[in-house]
């Protein structure tokens, strides 16, 4: 949803996969699981605006997950 409003999103790099959603430098910042230090880090980053993400570049990144192309993933899923 943060994306999709062209907000960057700041991860923990977790198990549950957001290294397939977020692509460092485009949509966010993907930081070591559990790192509070690293986390506080990428805010002040974010917050301060020393690190700038372009609104439009961040929204265009959710594309992958359309709608169109998941069902599209799974025809060929089904169809192989």
């Amino acid at each position: 949803e943060s994306i999709l409003a062209g907000t960057p999103v700041i991860a923990y790099n977790c198990p549950s996969g957001p290294d397939d959603i977020i692509d460092p430098d485009v949509n966010g910042i993907l930081i070591p699981n559990q790192n509070s230090e690293a986390f506080i880090e990428a805010m002040k980053l974010i917050v301060g605006n020393e690190k700038i993400f372009n609104r439009s570049e961040v929204q265009k990144s959710a594309e992958k997950f359309s709608i169109e192309k998941t069902i599209n993933k799974y025809e060929e899923l089904i169809k192989n």
